[in-house]
């Protein structure tokens, strides 16, 4: 079995709380904002962003009480957040299950520069041949521009991630990658809040392969979206 006895119960309840807020919560402020009926194009950046402000709000207030750092990560055309916990090294990320789905079949795929891969850099083996020292400098370079030498901390990498069906959160789960960027171990977040540490299962089956539409991990930002158009990368 598998010792989960160092996540800290309290933040991930607080945290949780966060990633369930849906469409619903944020549509009316969303309509008000656009000035009345939207076509909501844009309520799905708006529910992350939501999410992701309230999370950033909650960790400003929390952050010395679980001696976690904050960290506001920037990929240029948009923004997420990813907490470290200093204690025992697991750095949190956010996503929607649909998405991280997704992400991990690209980096199984061969893309080796989503922030996910690069973030499990110093996390447990997964059963992959060695790469070369230049692919691992490389990926340790592109790491520090995301987190500086604070990279060298993280151990474990943490996904905690939802499916948002018709709007409604479900199937929270808590996936621990190995540096490939595998999910090596899953517990589903209810089940870890409500029951002992001790008679948490080893291993929980992959999450849902339920088939629905994910909403964005992030917000784009239009400066910079636009920019992008112009030049045809978009």
């Amino acid at each position: 079995m598998h010792d989960i006895n160092y996540l800290k119960k309290e933040l991930i309840e607080g945290i949780n709380g966060y990633m369930k807020i849906t469409r619903r919560d944020v549509e009316g402020d969303y309509s008000e904002m656009v000035g009345g009926a939207s076509y909501r194009n844009g309520l799905s950046n708006a529910t992350w962003d939501t999410r992701f402000n309230s999370i950033g709000i909650y960790l400003e207030k929390n952050c010395e009480k679980f001696n976690l750092l904050y960290i506001k990560m920037d990929r240029s055309i948009w923004r997420a957040p990813l907490i470290l916990d200093r204690d025992n090294g697991v750095l949190y990320i956010f996503s929607s299950t649909e998405n991280l789905k997704i992400v991990t079949k690209k980096i199984k795929n061969g893309n080796r520069t989503h922030y996910i891969y690069l973030l499990t850099l110093y996390c447990e083996d997964g059963e992959v041949e060695q790469l070369e020292l230049i692919e691992d400098e490389m990926r340790e370079m592109r790491a520090k521009k995301i987190m500086g030498d604070d990279i060298s901390l993280v151990k474990k990498v943490a996904v905690i991630h939802y499916s948002y069906l018709n709007g409604i959160p479900i199937d929270g789960t808590i996936s621990f990658l190995d540096n490939t960027g595998n999910e090596r171990l899953a517990i589903k977040i209810d089940d870890y809040l409500d029951e002992k540490q001790e008679n948490m299962p080893e291993m929980l089956d992959t999450p849902s392969n339920l088939e629905v539409k994910s909403a964005p991990l992030v917000k784009w930002n239009p400066k910079n979206t636009e920019e992008k158009q112009k030049k045809g990368n978009v």
